[in-house]
């Protein structure tokens, strides 16, 4: 009888410290909340800023660069500078850290990998919202087309962030693989195409502040 209660109350205690672990696992498990309010997605969304606020305009050149699949040494120059980078140092720093923090949230956050690019976009839309709301200011009239203009380019960022977040990660952003005798070869992969989306975007945004005005 003694046997048969010990054995009872080690079952239940196996059976209480299983459910322990498993309640612990469902809590520390990232959640759709968490990612709204991440450091890291933050960051992102603050980093593509930085860039789109530093390109110009898209040239026919920098267009065909971006559509190709890898870049020689003077390639990668020239498409450094029309992005509005002033070295390469610069320019693959940018892109290597945009890759970092990008393969790090897809990393925590495993349920991106199920979510397509539009569901991906509407999260970061509601980040988007939460900060425009948070540095809400009265506008006067004349304002308007001005505060309508940084709307769109701040879409314009959160749809080039959801793409970058979209991609695979093998193809995410613009990788550089350095070669032999010290050359780097970029392969442009998806972050070229949400790059050159990019640009269109913000052509459009020019275009209806200018009509606006």
């Amino acid at each position: 009888m003694k046997n048969q209660l010990f054995q009872i109350l080690t079952a239940s205690l196996l059976l209480l410290s299983c459910q322990k672990q498993e309640n612990s696992a469902i809590k520390t498990f990232p959640t759709i909340q968490e990612f709204k309010t991440d450091q890291m997605v933050q960051k992102l969304i603050s980093y593509n800023e930085f860039f789109i606020k530093k390109i110009g305009n898209p040239s026919k050149d920098c267009i065909q660069l971006l559509k190709k699949p890898n870049l020689n040494n003077n390639e990668q120059i020239q498409l450094s500078s029309l992005l509005g980078f002033n070295t390469i140092a610069d320019y693959n720093l940018f892109f290597k850290t945009q890759s970092t923090l990008a393969n790090s949230i897809r990393k925590k956050y495993s349920f991106l990998e199920h979510y397509s690019q539009n569901e991906i976009q509407n999260l970061l839309n509601e980040i988007n919202n939460i900060n425009k709301d948070s540095n809400k200011q009265s506008l006067v009239f004349e304002n308007k087309c001005l505060e309508k203009y940084n709307n769109c380019t701040r879409m314009s960022n959160i749809v080039y962030t959801a793409e970058i977040l979209g991609c695979t990660a093998t193809a995410i952003g613009i990788g550089a693989i350095t070669g032999g005798a010290g050359g780097v070869f970029f392969q442009l992969a998806c972050g070229g195409i949400a790059i050159e989306h990019l640009q269109a975007m913000r052509v459009g945004c020019k275009l209806d502040f200018e009509d606006c005005n």
